[in-house]
């Protein structure tokens, strides 16, 4: 029976820190093709670091920055991935964080045509231009002309 326990315990702990995230903390001279050769052993999955850590400019991560490095199997899944809902689902999941939202419904307010009840930008957003004529700015002679 004890070493039922301990076989179980082993499955778990091995299965468990087979999918937890490593941490590399970028030195001089780290580049991401010579991290996923050493993390993956595939060179060619540094974009699954890079979409994981939302890299701006792979080219220039600045020294000290602490990236998370998935699996190699997360690595190949990311990489794999080409609808970029999914991968960002994907993304998060790994992460464990919640999936990205799609659509918020918070900024979706009407214009009513009351100022007092909209923001300056939504009032913007849904001015309505009702001048037919504008004066042309290349124009010389300060004629206007129909837009």
């Amino acid at each position: 029976m004890k070493k039922l326990v301990v076989a179980f315990l082993l499955m778990v702990s091995f299965n468990s820190s087979a999918f937890a995230l490593s941490q590399h903390t970028i030195k001089q001279g780290d580049i991401l093709w010579n991290m996923a050769k050493t993390y993956f052993g595939d060179p060619t999955l540094w974009p699954a670091i890079s979409d994981l850590n939302s890299v701006p400019n792979p080219n220039s991560i600045p020294i000290g920055t602490v990236l998370l490095i998935p699996s190699a199997s997360q690595a190949k899944q990311i990489v794999a991935e080409t609808d970029s809902k999914k991968k960002a689902e994907l993304i998060a999941s790994i992460k464990g964080e919640p999936a990205p939202e799609e659509n918020k419904e918070e900024n979706k307010e009407e214009y009513n045509g009351d100022p007092e009840n909209v923001t300056f930008e939504k009032r913007v957003l849904y001015k309505k231009i009702d001048r037919k004529k504008i004066k042309s700015a290349s124009s010389d002679t300060g004629k206007e002309e129909e837009i």
